[in-house]
């Protein structure tokens, strides 16, 4: 192998170590903007118990909210231990947030478990159907480790789940399509 391939072969591994950063960080900022859109809206919860009315306060959210955004913080700072141990605290207050789920598969993914980094999104998947995150995410894993097919049908997902064409429609799509042409 000559020097200049062996050199246009790293600047495209650092090239997709970018993408995948990028994408994260994005992915985060989203994240946050659906999580807080969502706990806006779901501050009581009501329910009838034998004639009687029961207002229920849902665990901590306040305090689900503060770990998650530190969770987010220490995951742009790439201390994806701290922002595993922040998602999960989170989840202690809040099983059912779709979004840390998604997000701590993305520090799972980041620290290199993809395995609990798919069951998370899988998670996430679960609780929200819709949640394009957690999609976008399992098409990043499945791609870099060479499962095409679920890395297409991944990319598909979140394709119908998000705008088209915006920011990250566009860039999903581009992936797809060079899959598709197996390349």
């Amino acid at each position: 192998m000559r020097l200049d391939e062996k050199e246009s072969g790293e600047a495209r591994s650092n090239t997709l170590v970018m993408i995948v950063i990028v994408a994260i960080v994005v992915v985060s900022a989203i994240a946050i903007g659906i999580y807080y859109g969502k706990m806006k809206g779901n501050n009581r919860n009501v329910a009838s118990v034998e004639g009687t009315t029961q207002v229920s306060i849902p665990q901590n959210q306040t305090k689900a909210k503060e770990h998650f955004e530190n969770g987010v913080n220490y995951s742009l700072k790439k201390e994806y231990d701290k922002a595993i141990a922040e998602y999960l605290e989170s989840l202690k207050y809040n099983p059912n947030a779709a979004v840390v789920h998604s997000n701590l598969a993305f520090a799972y993914f980041d620290k290199g478990n993809p395995d609990m980094a798919i069951q998370e999104h899988k998670k996430a998947i679960e609780l929200d159907p819709e949640h394009a995150n957690a999609y976008y995410g399992m098409a990043l894993i499945y791609e870099a480790n060479g499962n095409n097919a679920e890395a297409i049908k991944n990319w598909e997902a979140f394709l119908k789940l998000t705008q088209p064409h915006s920011l990250w429609w566009n860039k999903a799509q581009e992936r797809l399509e060079k899959l598709k042409r197996g390349k």
